[in-house]
């Protein structure tokens, strides 16, 4: 097997602080909490300024359509390319 497809890639993000407090923006909504709706809402607009956190991948989950592919990718010394672009060794 010389080539590697890849069936499907799904990116994860360092995005779990802006999550959670959406969440407790909607408990607050729910609960009718405007003071605590308003903090945050704040929290919130400070945690979306700095977008390269929530918007840059830190972890791809790779889905690759032959099992010999998985371990060519594990096991390869040289950079695979994935979408006709050169990307990071596995």
């Amino acid at each position: 097997m010389n080539e590697i497809k890849v069936a499907d890639v799904v990116f994860a993000f360092s995005n779990n602080k802006l999550i959670e407090e959406l969440k407790v923006r909607g408990k607050s909504i729910v609960s009718q909490k405007w003071d605590q709706f308003k903090k945050s809402e704040q929290k919130i607009q400070v945690l979306l300024t700095d977008s390269s956190q929530i918007t840059r991948p830190t972890t791809a989950f790779i889905t690759f359509e032959a099992e010999d592919a998985v371990h060519l990718a594990l096991h390869s010394k040289d950079k695979i390319k994935i979408f006709s672009n050169e990307s990071a060794t596995f």
